[in-house]
């Protein structure tokens, strides 16, 4: 059942010309809502959201992007990762506010957006704007049918439910862990090793799912990044960092480790 855009309940988040970006569909509309507009607006500082604003700009339409936090993508990436990618937006001509949250959407004549509010009360004009404030389980059919869930469809290590001879994996799985944690992981290279592992256990070789080294990937415009290991936003006690920068401002390598140990990297134009 994957996951679906989460909403705020922001004013105006009905009108025509307001959607979020996760599914095919959404890909389809996002086509009709943009065919023949002169502004967007993009709102929420992750990967959905630059990648629309790539999409956006692409097509000689002028963006602004709202991010909440003082730094792109601050909840996820080092400070240093942040500046680099925020220049490059930047450099690509996208409007972008940072520290800047979004208060209304305001509607023009024919019940179609023409601007939005942000919380310091500037108003932006916008015939477009896109939602991308993260996504959630989609857990509405398995709650209805009685399948434990809490913030996903909770399942053990084969990624069994409640129910017997039903499974979940994918966006909409929580896994639970013997010390009451649980795991989430809404990534493409999860989901396609969530499902060779289901497939041993329905062809009745009951394989547990071990989720390895974690690694994704994406890309800002045409700024390459990977993440392997553990990086996280700040250090945590114990953990060291080296970083480096390439003289042009378009490469960095950072490396975390504790004592001689090697945890996690992030690469950036590399």
């Amino acid at each position: 059942t994957g996951s679906q855009s989460t909403s705020f309940g922001w004013l105006g988040e009905k009108l025509r010309g307001v959607q979020g970006l996760y599914s095919l569909q959404d890909l389809h509309l996002m086509q009709e809502n943009t065919r023949t507009i002169s502004r967007a607006v993009v709102v929420g500082g992750g990967l959905i959201g630059i990648e629309a604003a790539e999409m956006l700009h692409s097509r000689g339409i002028p963006v602004t992007f709202l991010v909440r936090e003082n730094r792109y993508w601050g909840n996820v990436l080092p400070r240093e990762e942040s500046t680099l990618i925020e220049r490059h937006i930047r450099e690509h001509h996208i409007d972008l506010r940072l520290h800047t949250s979004l208060d209304s959407i305001l509607p023009g004549s024919d019940n179609r957006v023409r601007a939005i509010r942000t919380s310091s009360g500037e108003e932006i004009p916008a015939d477009f704007v896109l939602l991308a404030t993260g996504v959630r389980p989609n857990i509405s059919l398995a709650q209805t049918s009685g399948i434990k869930c809490a913030r996903g469809i909770q399942v053990n290590q084969y990624f069994e439910t409640s129910m017997p001879s039903v499974y979940a994996i994918g966006d909409c799985a929580e896994m639970l862990f013997d010390d009451d944690s649980s795991l989430i992981e809404p990534l493409w290279y999860a989901g396609r090793s969530h499902g060779e592992t289901l497939a041993r256990t329905i062809l009745g070789q009951r394989t547990a799912y071990k989720p390895g080294v974690f690694f994704n990937s994406a890309k800002f415009f045409d700024l390459e990044y990977q993440t392997y290991g553990i990086v996280r936003n700040e250090l945590h006690p114990g953990q060291k960092t080296l970083c480096w920068h390439h003289p042009d401002g378009t490469k960095l390598i950072r490396l975390v480790y504790i004592e001689k140990a090697v945890t996690g990297f992030n690469l950036l134009g590399v």
